[in-house]
Protein backbone atom coordinates (compact mmCIF):
# COMPACT_ATOMS: atom_id res chain seq x y z
CA UNK A 1 0.00 0.00 0.00
CA UNK A 2 1.20 3.36 -1.55
CA UNK A 3 -0.09 7.01 0.05
CA UNK A 4 0.38 10.79 -0.46
CA UNK A 5 -1.41 13.02 1.67
CA UNK A 6 -1.09 16.75 0.75
CA UNK A 7 -3.27 19.70 2.03
CA UNK A 8 -2.79 23.32 1.12
CA UNK A 9 -3.65 26.01 3.75
CA UNK A 10 -4.14 29.95 2.67
CA UNK A 11 -1.41 31.18 5.51
CA UNK A 12 0.60 28.24 5.92
CA UNK A 13 1.23 26.81 2.74
CA UNK A 14 1.98 23.11 1.62
CA UNK A 15 1.44 20.40 4.19
CA UNK A 16 2.72 17.01 3.49
CA UNK A 17 1.37 13.82 6.14
CA UNK A 18 2.45 10.58 5.90
CA UNK A 19 0.02 9.00 7.21
CA UNK A 20 -4.10 9.01 7.44
CA UNK A 21 -3.63 9.34 11.49
CA UNK A 22 -2.93 13.16 10.81
CA UNK A 23 -7.04 13.31 9.52
CA UNK A 24 -8.19 14.84 12.46
CA UNK A 25 -5.08 17.27 12.08
CA UNK A 26 -5.70 18.87 8.97
CA UNK A 27 -7.30 22.81 9.42
CA UNK A 28 -10.85 22.68 7.70
CA UNK A 29 -9.74 25.64 5.43
CA UNK A 30 -7.26 22.80 3.67
CA UNK A 31 -7.55 22.25 0.14
CA UNK A 32 -6.70 18.11 0.71
CA UNK A 33 -5.44 15.33 -1.95
CA UNK A 34 -5.22 12.22 -0.81
CA UNK A 35 -3.98 9.29 -3.37
CA UNK A 36 -4.06 5.23 -2.29
CA UNK A 37 -2.47 2.67 -4.27
CA UNK A 38 -3.88 -0.26 -2.56
CA UNK A 39 -6.30 -3.29 -3.00
CA UNK A 40 -6.77 -3.42 0.74
CA UNK A 41 -9.95 -1.72 1.70
CA UNK A 42 -8.72 -1.09 5.28
CA UNK A 43 -7.18 2.31 4.54
CA UNK A 44 -10.13 3.27 2.48
CA UNK A 45 -12.63 2.68 4.91
CA UNK A 46 -10.78 4.61 7.19
CA UNK A 47 -10.92 7.41 4.47
CA UNK A 48 -14.60 6.98 3.57
CA UNK A 49 -15.57 7.19 7.85
CA UNK A 50 -13.82 10.07 7.70
CA UNK A 51 -14.79 11.99 4.68
CA UNK A 52 -18.47 10.47 5.02
CA UNK A 53 -17.82 8.59 1.43
CA UNK A 54 -20.72 6.37 0.46
CA UNK A 55 -19.97 2.44 0.67
CA UNK A 56 -20.91 1.95 -2.59
CA UNK A 57 -18.23 3.95 -4.13
CA UNK A 58 -15.80 2.40 -1.71
CA UNK A 59 -16.82 -1.31 -3.51
CA UNK A 60 -16.52 0.14 -7.18
CA UNK A 61 -13.22 1.57 -6.43
CA UNK A 62 -11.67 -1.93 -5.08
CA UNK A 63 -13.67 -3.69 -7.96
CA UNK A 64 -12.01 -4.48 -10.80
CA UNK A 65 -12.91 -4.32 -14.32
CA UNK A 66 -14.88 -1.11 -14.23
CA UNK A 67 -15.74 1.36 -17.73
CA UNK A 68 -15.80 4.75 -16.80
CA UNK A 69 -18.84 6.71 -14.96
CA UNK A 70 -19.68 9.50 -12.84
CA UNK A 71 -21.99 9.44 -9.64
CA UNK A 72 -23.33 12.42 -7.93
CA UNK A 73 -23.57 11.84 -3.75
CA UNK A 74 -24.69 15.30 -3.52
CA UNK A 75 -21.84 16.52 -0.79
CA UNK A 76 -19.25 15.12 -3.55
CA UNK A 77 -18.76 13.51 -6.80
CA UNK A 78 -17.18 10.05 -7.58
CA UNK A 79 -15.65 9.55 -11.17
CA UNK A 80 -14.26 6.05 -12.35
CA UNK A 81 -11.43 6.95 -15.10
CA UNK A 82 -8.95 4.88 -17.17
CA UNK A 83 -5.59 5.43 -18.07
CA UNK A 84 -3.79 3.79 -20.98
CA UNK A 85 -0.64 2.24 -19.68
CA UNK A 86 2.91 2.27 -20.81
CA UNK A 87 4.44 -0.64 -22.78
CA UNK A 88 4.19 -3.09 -19.87
CA UNK A 89 7.61 -4.91 -19.32
CA UNK A 90 8.19 -8.50 -18.57
CA UNK A 91 9.21 -8.05 -15.26
CA UNK A 92 5.91 -5.43 -14.55
CA UNK A 93 3.60 -8.77 -16.79
CA UNK A 94 5.07 -11.24 -14.21
CA UNK A 95 3.69 -8.43 -10.80
CA UNK A 96 0.22 -7.99 -12.26
CA UNK A 97 -0.39 -11.70 -12.80
CA UNK A 98 -3.62 -12.69 -10.85
CA UNK A 99 -5.35 -8.90 -10.79
CA UNK A 100 -8.25 -9.75 -12.92
CA UNK A 101 -8.77 -5.77 -13.50
CA UNK A 102 -4.97 -6.29 -15.77
CA UNK A 103 -5.63 -9.58 -17.28
CA UNK A 104 -8.78 -8.42 -18.53
CA UNK A 105 -7.47 -4.79 -19.63
CA UNK A 106 -3.90 -5.55 -20.34
CA UNK A 107 -3.99 -1.63 -21.89
CA UNK A 108 -5.53 0.51 -19.32
CA UNK A 109 -5.53 1.23 -15.26
CA UNK A 110 -8.45 2.45 -13.42
CA UNK A 111 -7.99 5.43 -11.58
CA UNK A 112 -11.05 6.30 -9.29
CA UNK A 113 -11.57 10.09 -8.14
CA UNK A 114 -13.50 11.90 -5.18
CA UNK A 115 -14.21 15.50 -5.63
CA UNK A 116 -15.57 18.06 -3.26
CA UNK A 117 -15.50 21.88 -3.06
CA UNK A 118 -12.55 21.19 -0.38
CA UNK A 119 -10.86 17.61 -1.31
CA UNK A 120 -9.60 15.49 -3.81
CA UNK A 121 -9.12 11.93 -3.19
CA UNK A 122 -7.53 9.36 -6.03
CA UNK A 123 -7.68 5.23 -5.81
CA UNK A 124 -5.57 2.85 -7.46
CA UNK A 125 -4.96 -0.53 -7.55
CA UNK A 126 -1.47 -0.77 -9.01
CA UNK A 127 1.10 2.24 -8.98
CA UNK A 128 0.68 4.30 -11.66
CA UNK A 129 4.01 6.24 -13.09
CA UNK A 130 2.10 9.56 -13.75
CA UNK A 131 0.37 10.06 -10.54
CA UNK A 132 3.48 9.72 -8.70
CA UNK A 133 4.94 12.13 -11.01
CA UNK A 134 1.97 14.54 -11.01
CA UNK A 135 2.67 14.19 -6.88
CA UNK A 136 6.45 15.41 -7.15
CA UNK A 137 4.99 18.34 -9.60
CA UNK A 138 2.67 19.40 -7.28
CA UNK A 139 4.45 19.13 -4.09
CA UNK A 140 7.21 21.72 -5.94
CA UNK A 141 4.84 23.81 -7.31
CA UNK A 142 1.52 23.91 -5.17
CA UNK A 143 0.40 27.18 -6.85
CA UNK A 144 -0.36 25.44 -10.14
CA UNK A 145 -3.24 23.12 -8.78
CA UNK A 146 -3.86 22.55 -5.43
CA UNK A 147 -3.69 26.23 -4.42
CA UNK A 148 -6.17 27.46 -6.77
CA UNK A 149 -9.08 24.40 -5.01
CA UNK A 150 -10.43 21.01 -5.33
CA UNK A 151 -11.40 21.77 -8.97
CA UNK A 152 -8.23 22.99 -10.25
CA UNK A 153 -6.81 20.02 -8.55
CA UNK A 154 -9.24 17.02 -10.38
CA UNK A 155 -8.58 18.93 -13.93
CA UNK A 156 -4.94 18.67 -13.53
CA UNK A 157 -5.10 15.08 -12.86
CA UNK A 158 -7.89 14.35 -15.55
CA UNK A 159 -5.31 16.43 -18.20
CA UNK A 160 -3.06 14.45 -17.43
CA UNK A 161 -4.71 11.02 -17.58
CA UNK A 162 -6.11 12.24 -21.43
CA UNK A 163 -2.70 13.47 -21.95
CA UNK A 164 -0.85 10.50 -21.50
CA UNK A 165 -3.75 8.48 -23.04
CA UNK A 166 -3.16 10.35 -26.18
CA UNK A 167 0.77 9.75 -25.88
CA UNK A 168 0.25 6.22 -25.30
CA UNK A 169 -1.45 5.96 -28.51
CA UNK A 170 1.68 6.89 -30.47
CA UNK A 171 2.85 3.65 -29.15
CA UNK A 172 0.28 1.31 -30.17
CA UNK A 173 0.69 3.06 -33.45
CA UNK A 174 4.07 2.26 -33.74
CA UNK A 175 3.30 -1.30 -33.14
CA UNK A 176 0.64 -1.13 -36.16
CA UNK A 177 3.17 0.11 -38.60
CA UNK A 178 4.84 -3.07 -37.41
CA UNK A 179 2.20 -5.36 -38.78
CA UNK A 180 1.72 -3.46 -41.62
CA UNK A 181 5.65 -3.48 -42.53
CA UNK A 182 5.70 -7.43 -41.64
CA UNK A 183 2.70 -8.33 -43.67
CA UNK A 184 4.70 -6.46 -46.53
CA UNK A 185 7.81 -7.60 -46.41
CA UNK A 186 7.97 -11.06 -44.55
CA UNK A 187 4.41 -12.52 -44.87
CA UNK A 188 5.82 -15.88 -43.74
CA UNK A 189 6.32 -14.90 -40.41
CA UNK A 190 3.36 -12.72 -39.74
CA UNK A 191 1.02 -13.58 -37.40
CA UNK A 192 -2.70 -13.15 -37.74
CA UNK A 193 -3.71 -14.29 -34.73
CA UNK A 194 -1.88 -11.35 -32.93
CA UNK A 195 -3.45 -8.86 -35.35
CA UNK A 196 -6.72 -9.82 -34.47
CA UNK A 197 -6.44 -10.06 -31.28
CA UNK A 198 -4.98 -6.29 -31.23
CA UNK A 199 -8.23 -5.14 -32.91
CA UNK A 200 -10.55 -7.01 -30.48
CA UNK A 201 -8.36 -4.79 -27.61
CA UNK A 202 -8.72 -1.52 -29.33
CA UNK A 203 -12.58 -1.79 -30.01
CA UNK A 204 -12.60 -1.91 -25.84
CA UNK A 205 -10.09 0.77 -25.68
CA UNK A 206 -12.37 2.49 -27.79
CA UNK A 207 -15.62 2.08 -26.00
CA UNK A 208 -13.61 3.02 -22.61
CA UNK A 209 -12.63 6.28 -24.45
CA UNK A 210 -16.26 7.24 -25.45
CA UNK A 211 -17.39 6.24 -21.83
CA UNK A 212 -14.76 8.29 -20.77
CA UNK A 213 -15.89 11.19 -22.89
CA UNK A 214 -19.02 11.27 -21.54
CA UNK A 215 -17.94 11.80 -17.98
CA UNK A 216 -15.81 14.65 -19.08
CA UNK A 217 -18.47 16.42 -20.92
CA UNK A 218 -20.62 15.48 -17.13
CA UNK A 219 -18.08 17.54 -15.64
CA UNK A 220 -17.21 20.42 -18.12
CA UNK A 221 -21.23 20.97 -18.39
CA UNK A 222 -23.53 23.22 -17.01
CA UNK A 223 -24.50 20.82 -13.91
CA UNK A 224 -21.56 19.73 -12.47
CA UNK A 225 -21.88 20.66 -8.71
CA UNK A 226 -18.07 21.12 -7.69
CA UNK A 227 -16.62 22.61 -10.56
CA UNK A 228 -16.49 26.64 -10.85
CA UNK A 229 -18.21 27.64 -13.82
CA UNK A 230 -14.83 29.57 -14.74
CA UNK A 231 -13.15 26.38 -14.89
CA UNK A 232 -15.45 24.42 -16.87
CA UNK A 233 -13.65 25.70 -20.42
CA UNK A 234 -10.66 24.19 -19.30
CA UNK A 235 -12.73 20.94 -18.87
CA UNK A 236 -14.17 21.25 -22.45
CA UNK A 237 -10.29 21.97 -23.67
CA UNK A 238 -9.76 18.33 -22.12
CA UNK A 239 -13.03 16.57 -23.94
CA UNK A 240 -11.45 18.32 -27.04
CA UNK A 241 -8.64 15.69 -26.30
CA UNK A 242 -10.70 13.00 -26.09
CA UNK A 243 -12.17 13.21 -29.21
CA UNK A 244 -9.25 13.27 -30.83
CA UNK A 245 -8.34 9.70 -28.56
CA UNK A 246 -11.42 8.38 -29.97
CA UNK A 247 -11.17 9.69 -33.66
CA UNK A 248 -7.17 8.43 -33.35
CA UNK A 249 -8.77 4.80 -32.11
CA UNK A 250 -11.16 4.56 -34.97
CA UNK A 251 -8.33 5.69 -37.67
CA UNK A 252 -6.01 2.54 -35.91
CA UNK A 253 -8.80 -0.22 -36.22
CA UNK A 254 -9.45 0.88 -39.44
CA UNK A 255 -5.54 1.02 -40.12
CA UNK A 256 -5.41 -3.11 -38.56
CA UNK A 257 -8.18 -3.95 -40.74
CA UNK A 258 -6.38 -2.87 -43.69
CA UNK A 259 -3.50 -4.56 -42.73
CA UNK A 260 -5.40 -8.04 -42.55
CA UNK A 261 -6.88 -7.04 -46.15
CA UNK A 262 -3.54 -6.50 -47.68
CA UNK A 263 -2.43 -9.55 -45.85
CA UNK A 264 -4.93 -11.74 -47.21
CA UNK A 265 -4.46 -10.46 -51.13
CA UNK A 266 -0.59 -11.32 -50.74
CA UNK A 267 -1.57 -14.92 -49.40
CA UNK A 268 -3.93 -14.60 -52.13
CA UNK A 269 -1.55 -13.83 -55.43
CA UNK A 270 1.26 -16.04 -53.12
CA UNK A 271 -1.50 -18.73 -53.62
CA UNK A 272 -2.30 -17.80 -57.39
CA UNK A 273 1.35 -17.99 -58.39
CA UNK A 274 1.95 -21.32 -56.57
CA UNK A 275 -1.36 -22.60 -58.26
CA UNK A 276 -0.24 -21.95 -61.82
CA UNK A 277 3.21 -23.05 -61.06
CA UNK A 278 1.92 -26.63 -60.15
CA UNK A 279 -0.94 -26.55 -63.29
CA UNK A 280 2.22 -25.95 -65.56
CA UNK A 281 4.28 -28.66 -64.30
CA UNK A 282 0.70 -30.84 -64.32
CA UNK A 283 0.40 -30.26 -67.61
CA UNK A 284 3.80 -30.75 -68.81
CA UNK A 285 3.84 -33.95 -67.21
CA UNK A 286 0.61 -34.97 -68.60
CA UNK A 287 1.70 -34.36 -71.84
CA UNK A 288 4.98 -36.52 -71.57
CA UNK A 289 3.09 -39.42 -69.47
CA UNK A 290 0.54 -40.01 -72.25
CA UNK A 291 3.73 -41.08 -74.40
CA UNK A 292 5.22 -43.22 -72.13
CA UNK A 293 2.28 -45.10 -71.28
CA UNK A 294 2.04 -45.34 -75.26
CA UNK A 295 5.21 -46.76 -75.48
CA UNK A 296 4.99 -49.07 -72.47
CA UNK A 297 2.25 -50.97 -73.66
CA UNK A 298 3.46 -54.64 -74.86
CA UNK A 299 3.54 -54.76 -78.61
CA UNK A 300 6.00 -56.10 -80.87
CA UNK A 301 5.21 -53.98 -83.32
CA UNK A 302 5.63 -50.25 -82.75
CA UNK A 303 7.17 -47.53 -84.07
CA UNK A 304 11.10 -47.25 -83.23
CA UNK A 305 10.71 -49.99 -80.94
CA UNK A 306 13.86 -52.08 -82.70
CA UNK A 307 15.67 -49.37 -83.73
CA UNK A 308 19.22 -48.95 -82.91
CA UNK A 309 18.55 -44.91 -81.71
CA UNK A 310 15.09 -45.51 -80.74
CA UNK A 311 15.20 -44.19 -77.20
CA UNK A 312 17.61 -41.76 -78.06
CA UNK A 313 14.88 -39.90 -80.51
CA UNK A 314 11.99 -40.88 -77.91
CA UNK A 315 13.61 -38.66 -75.50
CA UNK A 316 14.72 -35.74 -77.83
CA UNK A 317 10.17 -36.27 -78.88
CA UNK A 318 9.59 -35.90 -75.05
CA UNK A 319 12.13 -33.00 -74.25
CA UNK A 320 10.57 -31.37 -77.82
CA UNK A 321 7.35 -31.21 -76.32
CA UNK A 322 8.30 -29.68 -72.97
CA UNK A 323 10.29 -26.87 -74.59
CA UNK A 324 7.27 -26.20 -76.56
CA UNK A 325 5.14 -26.18 -74.35
CA UNK A 326 7.13 -23.93 -71.90
CA UNK A 327 7.00 -21.52 -75.37
CA UNK A 328 3.62 -21.41 -75.20
CA UNK A 329 2.67 -21.12 -71.80
CA UNK A 330 5.27 -18.01 -71.53
CA UNK A 331 3.96 -16.65 -74.52
CA UNK A 332 0.48 -16.74 -72.41
CA UNK A 333 2.16 -14.86 -69.88
CA UNK A 334 1.46 -18.28 -67.32
CA UNK A 335 5.05 -17.98 -66.34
Amino acid sequence: MALSFLAYHPERGLLEFDSLDHLEDCPKECTVWIDITSKDPEELNKIAAHFKLHELTVEDCLTPGHFPKLDEYGSFTFVILRGLKSWPHPEDEEALEGDPDEENNPYTHKVSLYLSDRFVISHHRQEVPWVEALIRQISQAPERAIALGADALAHRIIDVLIDRFERGLEMLERRIDNYEKKAVEDPDDFQMFELLDMKKDLGVIRQMARAQRLVILKLASDNSTFIDPSRRRYFKDIDDHAITIINTLDKQIDTIQGVRDAFLAFSNVKLGDTMRFLTVVTTILAMLNVMVGVYGMNFDWMPLLHHPDGFWLVAALLGAMTILLLLLFRRKQWL
